[in-house]
């Protein structure tokens, strides 16, 4: 058993180490040994990867919220082949819904402080995203940083999101990853706890589901926004001013305090602000949810930087999008061009 054990260790970490040192920058794909339908991705400079590889940061009106008291910060990624265009249609309820062309691909990055003769600093923490190849196929893809020094390369997982197997088989050798690799800014690895959460969390599908709808109370199963025909989260709230916001203690919400928000509940009250800092909150009546409302007009006659910025996401998608699909999005588009 332990030499089956001791086998199993050194493939892992030979399938990880092997990368392309000729493309410094790229995420580097290569064949993972112990499984076919796997391959192993190698970024081994983050700092410049997605910028150089043509991804442009996805500015939803309304901030994700994140774990409270972490400190720890969300980006979104998103990557469109330059010779196609987004399509939008709306659905039998009236929402509008988003299709990206083949070869798309999103990656969402989660940054901690870790301290350091500066005081602190951000590192990556953990990536998590997804590509649709030339025939449409989906692939998800996991990377963790490969020490616990601040702006290490990254390491992990590329597998097929319709194989069951590869899902499977992609979260146990994730967690051997996780549990023998430095926690960010430590000599040492994470909490087993840590651990699990992130095997937990490797089952993307559960929450990336086509064109789920806006959770209308606080404690539904899945995230509270919206997706649109690929099951993406983001793009769909950089074109739309509204969405939900944190209902629960865990989660600090980071639009508290931003004057360009305002949060309501759906009869029409403010939605009062709890918690404290680093783990504010919002809460209605009962179950229902609050509603984040961004006055992009406003910011953007204001110069408001976090307003500018989701003009900047939003006219990169507007520019990309079929002539219908820019129709549909007209409205919201020309918020963007507010006077100052």
């Amino acid at each position: 058993m332990q030499r089956r054990r001791a086998a199993a260790a050194a493939l892992l970490a030979s399938a990880l180490t092997a990368h392309n040192t000729a493309a410094l920058t790229g995420a580097v794909r290569a064949p993972f040994k112990a499984h076919q339908d796997i391959s192993t991705v190698d970024v081994e400079e983050p700092g410049r990867y997605w910028r150089q590889a043509g991804f442009v940061l996805m500015t939803p009106a309304i901030r994700p919220s994140v774990a409270a008291y972490s400190g720890a910060r969300t980006q979104i990624y998103l990557y469109l082949p330059p010779n196609d265009r987004v399509a939008a249609k709306r659905l039998d309820d009236g929402r509008i819904t988003l299709h990206y062309p083949p070869g798309t691909e999103a990656d969402r990055i989660s940054w901690v402080p870790v301290r350091s003769t500066n005081g602190f600093e951000y590192t990556i923490e953990d990536v998590r995203g997804t590509r649709w190849g030339a025939d449409g196929r989906e692939f998800f893809h996991v990377y963790r940083p490969r020490t616990g020094t601040v702006g290490s390369a990254l390491t992990g997982f590329e597998w097929p999101r319709d194989n069951r197997d590869a899902v499977r088989a992609t979260t146990r050798y994730l967690g051997r990853l996780v549990a023998r690799t430095p926690a960010p800014g430590s000599r040492y690895p994470p909490a087993p706890q840590t651990v699990r959460r992130v095997e937990m969390l490797n089952h993307c599908a559960r929450c990336h589901i086509s064109n789920k709808a806006t959770a209308k109370f606080q404690f539904e199963r899945l995230p509270p926004w919206a997706t649109d025909a690929h099951g993406l989260y983001t793009p769909l709230h950089v074109m739309q001013d509204s969405a939900p916001l944190s209902a629960i203690a865990d989660f600090h919400d980071p639009n508290v305090g931003d004057p360009w928000v305002r949060a309501l509940c759906p009869n029409g009250d403010g939605a009062k602000v709890l918690g404290r800092r680093g783990a504010r909150y919002y809460q209605c009546r009962g179950a229902a949810a609050p509603v984040g409302y961004r006055d992009v007009a406003g910011g953007m006659r204001a110069n408001d930087r976090y307003s500018v910025a989701v003009c900047r996401a939003r006219r990169y998608l507007y520019e990309r999008m079929s002539p219908h699909a820019q129709t549909l999005f007209a409205a919201n588009m020309q918020a963007c061009f507010a006077k100052t």
